[in-house]
């Protein structure tokens, strides 16, 4: 269970006299700019309701089940004013209500990791924002669709609630709202231990020409069900408009030993759904890419986490505004949590900055765009070099460049920077039969140099060559 969640009195709703509102609907909320956010409620059956907020004014009329709805699509930012509704003489009012961009963090343990729980608690003053407002789902499973969720009230970004909240998602927050200068708002909803297929709507299981298998999921238990979390903690969250999600899992499906084609897939259709669920295609999805974990081996088997960071590049790149923010450079070998969040926030943020909202940065990380095989070398070409492609350590050499070949059998290759984008790897003349050239394609690859100007490394690949 959430921290946050443990230590905060929780409620599935806002209630003054005759007025009531989800939870969600708190002091302190954040609205997406330029997109729409419904604001559900009750009140008594067939009343009329007003609601006031910033200059604007707007009447409702509730049902024989007393439900109302506002339709609000603020274009100004706001950093904070009330909002009133009232239905005859009662009346409730949501203070300091902002608007300005609301970002959806969703996954699985190391999304749900508080900051408390990280390197970064020396620094925590310096990360007070009162212009960063954050909010957590209660972690439960159902069913079916949840009408409202069980959430935490909107929480400052101060000393008291920065420790209790997501540290990724916070300090991917944070360094948003310095680089664009409006509130910005966190909505939470993560689980530790879960796998994608939980996450994905029932609309999703229906489509399928047959029914999906779940190889090393327990059934039994809720929280593995298919659906049961997207029900629990994410529908009733379908009006509140968001500019970007970030994801951040995969880890437990690796250590089902999921293959690429299944995650991919799966997190294809993650983006395909939760766009169709907020009915916005404008929505940007950032991944994070899985940290090293894990002692290598070295027996040549491919690994699951490669595995599945490759499944994570090729949906990314398969699916139009989204993009990958890579940590495979920035995990503890021996802790699949590591401690150290704020790089992995910094690179999840530039790559909002730079898809959102234009931002001139340089936040790609070096992808393989080509690849050509003559005689006994092959020449990489990558994109997102920049500048060039550099050794982050110019005294070491070039590791993690491996020839797997047909037979299984992994053999380490040598390699050199040619040009400013570009690698050649030699290749011993005696393997001419069909084989994979790969880099960093371990759970845990060991001595990766290769980066790009920024300071980000080459995100690992396998490429079948011939």
């Amino acid at each position: 269970m959430l921290p946050l969640l443990v230590s905060l009195v929780l409620a599935s709703s806002t209630a003054f006299a005759g007025i009531d509102l989800d939870s969600h609907y708190s002091d302190g909320m954040v609205l997406q700019r330029n997109k729409m956010t419904r604001i559900h409620g009750r009140a008594a059956p067939g009343a009329d309701v007003k609601l006031k907020y910033s200059g604007t004014e707007q009447v409702s009329k509730s049902d024989a089940a007393g439900v109302f709805s506002f339709e609000l699509k603020p274009t100004q930012v706001v950093s904070g004013a009330d909002l009133l509704i009232t239905s005859g003489s009662d009346s409730l009012t949501l203070k300091n209500v902002a608007v300005g961009e609301v970002i959806f963090c969703s996954g699985q343990s190391n999304m749900q990791w508080i900051f408390k729980n990280t390197v970064h608690m020396a620094q925590l003053e310096s990360f007070v924002n009162p212009d960063v407002r954050m909010i957590s789902v209660l972690q439960r499973a159902a069913e079916a669709p949840v009408a409202a969720p069980i959430t935490s009230p909107w929480l400052v970004a101060d000393q008291k609630n920065i420790p209790l909240f997501s540290a990724v998602c916070f300090m991917a927050g944070y360094t948003l709202q310095k680089k664009l200068g409006v509130p910005v708002g966190l909505i939470h909803s993560s689980y530790g231990g879960t796998l994608i297929e939980s996450w994905l709507p029932a609309e999703f299981y229906a489509s399928l020409p047959k029914p999906m298998d779940f190889p090393g999921m327990d059934l039994s238990q809720p929280v593995y069900r298919p659906s049961t979390l997207f029900n629990a903690m994410v529908a009733g969250l379908k009006d509140h408009a968001v500019s970007a999600d970030i994801w951040y899992q995969g880890e437990s499906n690796a250590q089902r030993l999921h293959t690429k084609e299944r995650y991919e897939f799966l997190l294809e259709s993650y983006f395909k759904y939760y766009r169709k669920f907020w009915g916005d295609e404008s929505v940007h999805f950032a991944v994070v890419q899985l940290a090293n974990f894990e002692s290598d081996n070295h027996t040549g088997k491919l690994e699951s986490f490669a595995v599945i960071r490759d499944a994570q590049a090729s949906a990314t790149n398969a699916t139009a505004n989204t993009s990958l923010a890579s940590a495979v450079d920035l995990g503890n070998p021996a802790d699949i949590h590591p401690r150290e969040k704020l790089e992995i926030s910094r690179r999840v943020a530039g790559q909002i900055l730079s898809h959102v909202y234009g931002s001139r940065l340089n936040s790609m990380n070096p992808e393989l765009s080509s690849h050509v095989k003559k005689e006994k070398a092959v020449t990489l070409g990558f994109s997102g070099c920049y500048s060039g492609l550099k050794l982050r350590n110019p005294s070491a050499g070039i590791e993690g460049f491996e020839l797997e070949k047909h037979d299984g059998v992994v053999m380490p290759l040598q390699a050199s920077i040619s040009e400013n984008c570009e690698v050649t790897v030699h290749v011993p003349h005696l393997v001419s039969t069909n084989a994979y050239l790969r880099y960093a394609y371990r759970n845990n690859p060991v001595g990766m140099n290769l980066y790009n100007s920024s300071g980000l490394p080459v995100l690992p690949f396998r490429v079948h060559v011939k």
